[in-house]
């Protein structure tokens, strides 16, 4: 049935007049439903695939050829698309699928000769200019290819830049995706070219995110309790999160530092995990490019949340990406410089934070530090052994054993020799008196095939023995960490 559909409306969209005078001829282009048809296909392309989705696109720019405004070789008459149906493209452009804003793109490029100019429609001008600069940052190649080519060739142009900028803040907030991010690279090209904008758009950005903070509030029944519960509309904070990452290239001295405060007080603890990632991203990218040059103002930042922040679970997604920040910043430090160690001993000191994320973070960050920091490792090293063995708190246990992991994959596979490790670990699995003894070094060995890979198999030969032995331990926090050191 909708190919029988799509047959019609194609056969009526290829008729054409002999003459400009429509009220005598009854199959003049003029006469279509077209901007029903165009929303029509549109909707049809958005919901089919395959064959079917082929023969709407088809249909699609079948429609758009009857009203190009062109006339054929044989003097036959095609109409002028009408501001009502350049809408309905411009609509089109901001569909989730690739292929839909394809042939919107490819739609356009037929009726530009409809195109509205700033005396007869400078809305839709407006609009259009908006949608096509947007469209020119694409995540299809393709339609990137496309958008450039219809620019070119009408002639646009993006000189009144603060215009422009203002338009895409609207976008931001955008509920698909794809358009958030094509978005987010408009607007870091057009800042690119107006830099003295940049202070304005980044309060706006951050304005935006505080205003989108706020949940959609429960429905009660009449007895006052909760049928709906509260919405977290979170999509548009994950649009200023991909444009802050794509603006990061241009941040300043003076744009820096509210940008990481912000990061670290509202942007990485945000409630959903995804804009958290986001920010995550923005931040590590600023952090890369910026932090150098910056580190005296950004260093404070970091070491004052981690001072501060209270010990419970609700912060430890941002102690993970605050120590994940920390280590960027250091691995930008020349090796000798002075300023490494204290991060270290920070990173080392946030191995107590009772959170699997945050100790991993940390265990990550070590290895590209400890050249830095080769005179002290064995001191390190023999602290977090001692923490390792002997602490009472089982997260401060398994932070060490993550710390050790680390250290170690940063000094290298002959450290475990050159610092007794090995030695020290096999007699505290064997340590009958104390369970602590036998469940660190359990830890020790999981974190190390973990960090070490490949690189500790040949120890695994000497470890095997006793871990087979701790499976029947009288201990039960032995052999569930003798669980997870076999898996």
């Amino acid at each position: 049935v909708i190919t029988q559909g799509l047959q019609i409306i194609q056969e009526h969209a290829k008729q054409r007049s002999d003459n400009d005078d429509d009220s005598n001829d009854s199959r003049h282009p003029k006469l279509l439903p077209r901007r029903q048809m165009l929303d029509l296909l549109i909707e049809l392309m958005s919901n089919t695939s395959g064959r079917v989705q082929s023969h709407a696109v088809a249909c699609f720019l079948d429609v758009a050829h009857s009203a190009s405004g062109e006339v054929g070789e044989s003097g036959k008459q095609t109409a002028l698309a009408q501001p009502d149906e350049i809408d309905s493209l411009i609509n089109a452009l901001e569909n989730p699928l690739a292929a839909v804003r394809d042939a919107a793109l490819r739609a356009l490029m037929i009726v530009k000769k409809a195109f509205p100019t700033e005396k007869s429609d400078y809305d839709q001008l407006l609009r259009l200019t908006r949608r096509l600069w947007i469209s020119k940052f694409d995540v299809s190649d393709e339609n990137k290819v496309l958008a450039n080519e219809i620019w070119e060739t009408v002639g646009f142009n993006s000189s009144n830049g603060e215009i422009l900028c203002e338009e895409l803040i609207q976008d931001i907030a955008h509920p698909v995706e794809p358009i958030q991010q094509a978005v987010a690279h408009a607007l870091a090209n057009l800042l690119h070219s107006n830099p003295h904008l940049l202070p304005d758009i980044l309060e706006k950005l951050l304005k935006l995110y505080h205003e989108k903070l706020a949940m959609v509030p429960p429905k009660l029944n009449d007895f006052g309790r909760v049928v709906e519960q509260p919405i977290d509309i979170w999509a548009p904070r994950r649009g200023v999160a991909l444009a802050l990452a794509q603006l990061a290239p241009l941040l300043t001295p003076t744009t820096i530092l509210p940008l990481i405060q912000f990061y670290v007080s509202n942007g990485l603890g945000d409630r959903n995990s995804i804009v958290r990632q986001e920010m995550l991203t923005a931040a590590l990218a600023a952090v890369d490019l910026h932090g150098k040059s910056n580190i005296t103002c950004l260093l404070p930042v970091f070491e004052e949340f981690m001072d501060k922040a209270p010990k419970i679970g609700s912060f430890d997604s941002i102690k993970q990406a605050v120590v994940i920040l920390m280590g960027s910043l250091a691995r930008h430090l020349d090796k000798d410089d002075p300023r490494i160690k204290p991060i270290v001993m920070r990173l080392i000191a946030a191995l107590s934070t009772p959170a699997q994320p945050v100790q991993e973070a940390v265990a990550n960050c070590l290895p590209h530090l400890v050249p830095s920091i080769k005179d002290e490792a064995p001191k390190i090293v023999d602290k977090l052994m001692d923490q390792l063995l002997k602490s009472d708190k089982y997260g401060e246990r398994k932070g060490a054993a993550y710390g050790l992991a680390g250290i170690i994959k940063g000094m290298g596979i002959l450290a475990l020799k050159q610092l007794d490790i090995m030695t020290t670990l096999t007699n505290a699995i064997q340590d009958k008196k104390n369970y602590r003894h036998r469940e660190g070094a359990l830890f020790a060995f999981e974190m190390l095939c973990t960090m070490l890979g490949r690189l500790f198999e040949p120890y695994i030969v000497h470890v095997l023995p006793h871990l087979l032995l701790c499976f029947g331990d009288s201990s039960q926090y032995v052999r569930a960490a003798t669980d997870d050191t076999a898996k």
